[in-house]
């Protein structure tokens, strides 16, 4: 990281290796019903917690979603009269500023999520003319669930309606 050209150390504040704790059980088993058939199945489950973290929120640094850079427009009451008058004409004539923030305010990203994976096999296989062909008949059902939080997030929604007045006016009745 080099202070003179990089915009942000990252690596201060984010996990290079997110932890993790994992548990697993897995089950098997099989029946032999005749010289030539068995029934069988296996089963497993896993349940998995972790969490990651990464360095404060950064807005206006560009996504698919949200441009790069975030527009304030200068009709915003919240910009000081002082800064306003010290304004280049140019930016005055451009009608707005534009923004880069990280939001160290906020601390940094955190995500934790949880996730709990199961599954299940059950079948028939064997063996046709003396071992020279088998088969395998079986049906598999699994299910994945995951739930994940993020901490210390910024609504970039809510965030750039606060900027522009017209749209919190808009949006003040709501």
């Amino acid at each position: 990281w080099n202070n003179a050209t990089d915009r942000y150390n990252y690596g201060e504040e984010s996990y290079m290796i997110g932890s993790m704790d994992r548990f697993s059980i897995t089950t098997t088993g099989d029946y032999e019903l005749s010289e030539y058939v068995k029934a069988y199945m296996e089963g497993n489950y896993t349940h998995r917690e972790s969490v990651t973290q990464m360095a404060p929120i950064p807005v206006g640094f560009g996504s698919n979603t949200y441009p790069d850079p975030l527009y304030v427009p200068l009709s915003n009451p919240f910009l000081p009269q002082d800064f306003y008058d010290d304004l280049a004409p140019g930016h005055k004539a451009a009608g707005g500023l534009l923004m880069y923030k990280r939001f160290r305010e906020l601390g940094n990203r955190r995500w934790e999520s949880v996730v709990n994976t199961f599954r299940i096999v059950s079948g028939l296989k064997g063996m046709i003319v003396n071992d020279d062909y088998t088969w395998d008949l079986y049906g598999s059902y699994g299910k994945n669930r995951s739930a994940g939080t993020m901490y210390h997030s910024v609504n970039l929604t809510r965030l750039m309606q606060s900027l522009d007045p017209d749209a919190c006016a808009e949006y003040a009745n709501i």
